[in-house]
């Protein structure tokens, strides 16, 4: 833990930044991956997702 912080404190300043910037790109994406997700409620619902036959014969 106490490297840790040395090592930070170290940092220049550029570098900070851009850890601080990725470090909110990384939330930011998690943030909108669990906005998309599913609430459970909507799959017990009953509604459903249409199955798409690709194993079938393609038309010519």
């Amino acid at each position: 833990m106490c490297r840790t912080v040395h090592l930070v404190r170290e940092l220049s300043p550029e570098v900070k930044t851009h850890l601080a910037v990725a470090g909110s790109s990384l939330l930011q994406a998690a943030a909108a991956l669990l906005a998309t997700a599913v609430p459970e409620e909507s799959k017990r619902s009953g509604e459903s997702v249409e199955h798409i036959d690709l194993d079938g014969d393609w038309p010519e």
